[in-house]
This record gives C-alpha cells, structure tokens and sequence, in this order.
C-alpha cells in the first residue's frame, strides 16, 4: 500500500517508520497517518505550488525524442485518415455509378444479340 505513494514517499515511510518498529499494526498505521499529515503532505502542497517544480516534471516528460515520436505518429495516423477518407470518396463514387447506370439499365429497351450473319449467295450469270 505504501508504494502506491510514489518511490520518493514511499521510501521516506520505509525508512522513517519501519513495521517492526511498532508492536501492532493499528500503531503502525496510526504513525504512518501521522507522518504523512504532519510532513510528507506539507512538502507535498509546498512543491506542488511552486512553478520550478512544475517546469521541472514538465522538462522530464518533454523531450526532443518525444517530440520527434509524437510528429512522426501524427505523420502515420494522418496518413491512415488519408487513405480511409480517399476509400470512402470512391465507394461513395463508385455507389453512385452504379446506381445511375442501374436505373439506365432498367429504363434501357433490351439488346436483341445477333447471330453471325449469313454469307448472302451470289447468282450465277449465264
């Protein structure tokens, strides 16, 4: 449970409050309550409102590698939004060909195929 507070704080509680220190652990936890309220929260708040602390976790998290990986996944996905919206411009396309040259073939009289057509005989002049 107490790593769940973060490794600074975490490690502040483990070595300030060890578990064989207290005989129960109603006690413990009583000690550990006691800690966080009287000192890990005031350090807490303290640089928490503090802008260099803030501009410090925001220099850890942005990187110029970050960046770069975050332009080159935006690259990707609108190459992918790209391609989808150019697939949905033909099918809508294609949709409305087929649809317009449906309503040619249904009004269209039908075709009468022919058979190959017969050599004509020619007279014989005599």
């Amino acid at each position: 449970m107490i790593g769940m507070l973060g490794k600074e704080f975490s490690t502040h509680l483990e070595r300030e409050l060890p578990k064989g220190k207290y005989p129960t652990s109603p006690e413990w936890v009583q000690a550990i309550k006691r800690e966080v309220d009287e000192v890990l929260l005031p350090r807490a708040r303290a640089e928490m409102e503090s802008p260099d602390h803030l501009a410090a976790k925001a220099a850890e998290f942005i990187t110029a590698d970050r960046i770069l990986e975050d332009i080159a996944l935006e690259e990707r996905l609108d190459t992918i939004v790209d391609r989808a919206m150019r697939r949905l411009a033909q099918m809508k396309f294609m949709k409305q060909v087929s649809g317009s040259s449906e309503k040619l073939l249904k009004s269209a009289p039908p075709l009468q195929i022919e058979g190959p057509r017969k050599p004509k005989r020619q007279r014989n002049k005599k």
